[in-house]
């Protein structure tokens, strides 16, 4: 049985590494994560097929400008999410992995702090908080030579017409092929770099006009409340 595989920017794994468990006690980059993946001996027409067929669109975006280290975010993390859903007598529990941007420890952004009084925004601070942010909106050279981390808790959200969260301790195991298909799938969820940056011209014409509306006092002319839209989905959910 192969030991625990490595990963760093000499790596060239074939077919036969992609089961085997990833050391996550070695530190790692993303840049690491990416040679890793263009250097493999596995043909790269199946390594689009099976991971991400945008894959050497963000390697060429990640090489075609120096390292522009993203001013808020510390880290990059892989984080296994979980979620619960309960209604009378019966639970349905879905578990998927996520990767995201951490911020540094004690800085809230300002578009958090508007939403909580000053004495929750001083608690937030002093257990050590961290935003947490998408990386599939970012472009890849301002985040390649974070360190990623896997993180030894499960964040567990149940939804039971209450909402809660419970964390549990935990040693993640993950195989070669789980970290690469994860990393990727975040970063290329809105597709290609050319789609990431349309999508967020869009975005950010959103947020301007939510601003624009929330000065003018209009934003429950143009907007659904959120209070609405969930009680709309815990009726339905389960159908």
């Amino acid at each position: 049985m192969k030991n625990n595989i490595i990963i760093n920017k000499d790596l060239r794994f074939d077919y036969e590494d992609l089961m085997v468990l990833v050391d996550l006690d070695t530190p790692f980059t993303l840049r690491d994560v990416f040679k890793a993946t263009m250097q493999s001996v596995i043909p790269r027409n199946v390594i689009k097929r099976m991971i991400c067929p945008w894959i050497e669109d963000y390697w060429n975006e990640m090489e075609s400008k120096p390292y522009e280290k993203h001013n808020d975010i510390e880290y990059l993390e892989l984080v296994l999410m979980g979620e619960t859903y309960k209604e009378e007598d019966v639970s349905q529990d879905y578990l998927s992995w996520e990767f995201r941007g951490v911020g540094k420890e004690g800085v809230i952004a300002e578009d958090v702090v508007k939403f909580y009084p000053p004495e929750k925004i001083t608690a937030m601070i002093n257990e050590g908080y961290r935003e947490k942010y998408a990386l599939d909106c970012l472009p890849v050279y301002t985040i390649a030579d974070l360190e990623i981390k896997v993180k030894r808790e499960i964040s567990f959200a149940i939804y039971d017409r209450q909402y809660e969260v419970q964390n549990v301790k935990i040693r993640p195991n993950l195989t070669l092929i789980d970290l690469i298909y994860y990393v990727f799938w975040d970063l290329s969820f809105m597709g290609k770099p050319e789609d990431r940056d349309k999508a967020m011209e869009v975005l950010s014409k959103r947020a301007s006009e939510i601003d624009k509306w929330s000065k003018e006092g209009t934003l429950d002319q143009h907007c659904i409340p959120w209070e609405e839209v969930k009680e709309k989905i815990l009726k339905n959910k389960g159908e």
